[in-house]
């Protein structure tokens, strides 16, 4: 699958190669810290509303799998070292 590119507002460009990493750090870096942390929710929520609005629907099938998949990642990896530092081994 090919993929192109979306603008912020800023004009910097993300590449839809599916780096969530990448996406997420570019938009923090454009909007938080360039606003020297004064951007808030409304600010970002903005922002990818923008980055979505130039995706495809096939693009955004994307992102919203790799985001849920990431969240379940992260939740798992939470649990498991919750589990841990209870001293239950769930290896």
């Amino acid at each position: 699958m090919e993929s192109h590119q979306v603008s912020l507002t800023t004009g910097i460009s993300i590449d839809l190669d599916g780096n969530l990493d990448q996406f997420i750090e570019t938009i923090y870096d454009e909007i938080i810290v360039k606003n020297t942390f004064q951007a808030d929710f409304c600010d970002v929520a903005s922002e990818i509303s923008f980055l979505i609005s130039q995706m495809s629907p096939d693009e955004k099938d994307r992102y919203l799998f790799i985001c849920i998949g990431a969240l379940v990642d992260r939740l798992h990896t939470d649990v498991r070292e919750e589990l841990d530092n209870r001293g239950n081994n769930v290896r």
